[in-house]
């Protein structure tokens, strides 16, 4: 069967063309790269716009409407997430990015930082009589071992439920790679969705046997 794509003498006639140009592509990257273009620095503010004006000009060159705006804004926000692992504490984390960015600064800008929060990581022991139990429900639904892995997820009330209640905290998912998960289009099998309620009357059953009480 025939792979889609171009054929051989279209691919051919396009690696030539790549071939005949490289040193010409090769000169107008260099010329490029020669000015000082990425610079908060005004004493840079020239060489910017000659990066720009480099950058029309070439999109010009093919075809496309290009001009140069020198209006820059003034200013630039950005959302940032960190998943943390057992042992890391939010507070820890929050300024060592302070620092981390205050530190880099150009001399001719300042950074705030707004809504910050956090909850710590938690692990589990995975030895537990309750994972043994939630292993032993999985496997006899789907006839396989379930896998126990880290996830960096937020779920803060699991922290909680840990170090002030000191529960262990069953994490027990059905989802697949491609369900996309908290986007426009999510998807949830059928399969998942049945088999993942046989499962939980299957784990609730096993957890029920754990110190001799029989679940019903």
């Amino acid at each position: 069967m025939k792979e889609p794509g171009a054929s051989q003498p279209e691919l051919s006639r396009v690696l030539d063309h790549l071939a005949a140009g490289r040193q010409g592509a090769l000169a107008r990257l260099f010329r490029l790269l020669s000015i000082p273009s990425v610079s908060t620095d005004p004493s840079n503010h020239q060489a910017c716009v000659a990066a720009a004006e480099w950058c029309a000009k070439d999109l010009r060159d093919i075809g496309f409407q290009a001009r140069v705006e020198t209006v820059i804004p003034a200013r630039a926000k950005a959302k940032l997430s960190f998943r943390l692992v057992p042992h890391q504490q939010p507070a820890q984390i929050l300024d060592s990015l302070h620092r981390f960015i205050e530190e880099r600064l150009p001399k001719d800008c300042i950074a705030s930082f707004a809504d910050e929060g956090g909850s710590p990581a938690v692990g589990f022991d995975t030895s537990a009589p309750v994972f043994k139990a939630a292993t032993h429900a999985l496997a006899q639904e789907w006839g396989k071992p379930p896998l126990i892995i880290g996830c960096g997820a937020s779920i803060p009330i699991v922290e909680a439920f840990r170090s002030r209640l000191g529960l262990e905290c069953l994490l027990v998912g059905f989802a697949l790679d491609d369900d996309r998960i908290h986007s426009p289009n999510e998807k949830y099998n059928v399969k998942s969705f049945t088999k993942g309620a046989r499962s939980w009357a299957r784990l609730l059953g096993e957890l029920g046997t754990i110190d001799g009480h029989h679940g019903t």
